[in-house]
């Protein structure tokens, strides 16, 4: 069948070294083949490892991708997926695309011309009084995997802060609003540990938005966790010379 989903060069495959996105090519091209192996070039693997978290993070629809289980053996890297078979996987990112054009098809019909801004605000609102935080399933001894992708946000209604984030930039890919995943620690809304959030471009200035923060707080608390600065987020840490400056 051949490319489920078309990998994308991202803002995570723009901070890895040459050789390390010469092998992000390779396996994410594998990856949207659905095969079970690739062969790559020579590396370490804490940058092997780096470079499949470049992957993943940039590439929402690669839900089928079982990240953590992925091995290498020297330099063929052995590829494992959540999915039984190509076509299952093809069958979920079909209904992952017709979930999102759905949703947006509703905001759209509101307003053809409307702001990105206005958009986004739409997008933002609707899952944080959609997506219900998934608690119930972190107590399992095994946490299903779609909790921490877009598969278990859009068609499950339930995920946790990095599938909800990365479905953020599900939506903002449609709508050619640039986004970026950001991963640090927080103490926000009862929760302190690690936390991932997003930041967005509109005109030119870059803004931090978290939706997770947002799930279950009224419009008035929902609304500090979008479209904030860097300044006003004393309550996370995360690697600041990394990401752009939202000042």
């Amino acid at each position: 069948m051949g490319h489920i989903a078309q990998y994308k060069l991202g803002f995570y495959y723009e901070q890895l070294g040459i050789d390390q996105q010469c092998n992000y090519r390779k396996i994410a091209q594998a990856v949207s083949d659905y095969r079970t192996d690739v062969i790559v070039g020579e590396s370490n693997p804490k940058d092997l490892q780096q470079t499949l978290l470049a992957i993943k993070y940039d590439n929402p629809e690669f839900c089928f991708w079982s990240f953590d289980e992925t091995k290498s053996n020297g330099n063929i890297l052995i590829l494992q997926y959540t999915t039984e078979n190509e076509e299952e996987a093809s069958v979920l990112i079909q209904n992952l695309r017709n979930k999102r054009k759905s949703i947006l098809a509703n905001f759209l019909e509101e307003d053809t011309n409307q702001s990105q801004e206005t958009l986004l605000w739409k997008i933002f609102d609707y899952l944080s009084q959609t997506i219900k935080y998934a608690d119930d399933e972190l107590q399992k001894p095994v946490c299903s995997q779609w909790i921490y992708d877009i598969s278990g946000v859009l068609l499950k209604e339930k995920g946790v802060c990095l599938g909800i984030a990365m479905t953020v930039n599900y939506f903002c890919m449609a709508v050619h609003i640039p986004a970026i995943l950001i991963t640090g620690e927080a103490n926000v809304a009862g929760w302190n540990g690690n936390h991932g959030w997003n930041m967005v471009e509109l005109d030119g200035e870059y803004f931090h938005i978290d939706v997770t923060s947002a799930i279950s707080q009224g419009v008035d608390l929902k609304n500090k966790y979008f479209l904030i600065k860097d300044k006003d987020l004393d309550d996370r840490n995360w690697s600041k010379n990394l990401y752009p400056k939202a000042v």
